[in-house]
């Protein structure tokens, strides 16, 4: 079945497809591509549920999605993407999904952004 996003716009679908293109190249291995599919789908439950409590479903969907980033670059989270993490989560109390998004792409990126 083809993932439908519910919280994505088109805009940040088409942001989330480049940085999966750049991460995994021509011909992924499927492992790869799996775990590439699986923060694709994080990242929309992430903005589905922003204004869900402190340690609830939007805690473990981003726990799920950095253990995923991990293992895919191998990599522990950076301190500028530490610092993304908290400048997303500055926008869970509002459900302001347009300046969140940004914040989750610079933690994929793992820039400051």
């Amino acid at each position: 079945m083809a993932f439908v996003p519910q919280a994505l716009t088109a805009v940040q679908l088409q942001q989330l497809q480049a940085w999966a293109t750049a991460e995994l190249g021509d011909a992924p291995p499927p492992h790869r591509a799996t775990a590439v599919h699986l923060i694709i789908e994080l990242a929309d439950e992430l903005l589905l549920h922003l204004d869900e409590p402190v340690d609830e479903v939007i805690d473990d969907a981003m726990i799920r999605l950095l253990k995923n980033l991990r293992w895919l670059t191998g990599q522990p989270l950076t301190a500028a993407q530490r610092q993304q993490w908290r400048a997303f989560n500055r926008y869970r109390p509002g459900h302001d999904r347009e300046h969140a998004f940004p914040h989750l792409l610079a933690i994929l990126n793992g820039n400051e952004e």
